[in-house]
């Protein structure tokens, strides 16, 4: 499994699952953080970090469990 969703992970075989980050979102967040701090505002610790979803992009690389041979 991959990150970040890079194009030589659908040319290898299988090609590769990957992790989607929202890589703008990432920039808008950083941005307004960078912002905050140039103006000196103080950023309390628990503000520091920020948690944005990702998406899974199933290729190739991944199987299902088949049910039968589970024990």
């Amino acid at each position: 499994m991959g990150i970040d969703g890079i194009e030589m992970g659908k040319l290898c075989t299988p090609s590769l699952t990957t992790v989607l980050q929202p890589k703008y979102e990432v920039g808008v967040a950083a941005f307004r953080l960078l912002g905050r701090i140039l103006a000196g505002e103080a950023i309390p610790e628990d503000k520091r970090h920020i948690m944005l979803e990702t998406r899974i992009m199933e290729r190739e690389s991944v199987a299902y469990a088949d049910e039968s041979r589970l024990i």
